[in-house]
């Protein structure tokens, strides 16, 4: 069984705008085991 290298558990993303909060991402969960490969590609 391969090493977990990184877990992430209900991930929330908020960003501000004109005093407002905007959530963009709501309950991410994700696991990277040892040899596997993460590409995350965005602006």
């Amino acid at each position: 069984m391969p090493d977990k290298i990184l877990k992430i558990n209900d991930l929330a993303v908020e960003y501000r705008n004109k005093g407002k909060y905007l959530r963009v991402l709501q309950d991410i969960n994700l696991e990277l085991d040892s040899g596997e490969i993460l590409a995350l590609v965005g602006e």
